[in-house]
C-alpha cells in the first residue's frame, strides 16, 4: 500500500501517480500528454502504454470547419425555406440536367 500523508486539515490522503508517462497527442510541432490517469497504487496497473493514433488520424483526420454565423435579421423562416428549395434545385440541376425546366422557372423568381 502507498504511504498515507496528512493534508492541511489533518485528513489522510494518498499521493496519486500518473500512469501514462508518454505524450498521447503528437502533431508536427508539439507533443502533449492530455490523457491523465491517476492511480494511488501503480502495481495494480497491468498495462498503461500509449496507443498509436496514426491509424486513427489516417481514417479520421483532423479537419477545419467553418462556424456558421447567425442568420441575417431580415431572413425569416419562409425566406430560408425558399432559399433551401432553390439551392436543392440548383444541386439537382448541376448533377443531372434533368430538372432544367424546374431550375429555369425558379432561378429568377423573387422571394417575398
Amino acid at each position: 500500500n502507498p504511504p498515507q500523508k496528512s493534508g492541511p486539515c489533518g485528513a489522510a490522503y494518498t499521493k496519486k501517480k500518473p500512469t501514462i508517462k508518454k505524450p498521447t497527442r503528437t502533431t508536427e510541432t508539439t507533443n502533449t500528454l492530455l490523457d491523465l490517469i491517476l492511480v494511488s497504487d501503480t502495481s495494480k496497473v497491468k498495462d498503461a502504454d500509449v496507443m498509436d493514433f496514426n491509424i486513427v488520424n489516417s481514417h479520421a483526420p483532423f479537419r477545419e470547419v467553418k462556424i456558421k454565423q447567425d442568420s441575417l435579421p431580415w431572413i425569416n423562416r419562409d425566406i430560408r425555406k425558399e432559399m433551401n428549395t432553390r439551392f436543392k434545385l440548383l444541386k439537382s440541376y448541376k448533377g443531372s440536367q434533368c430538372s432544367t425546366h424546374l431550375w429555369n422557372d425558379i432561378k429568377n423568381q423573387e422571394i417575398e
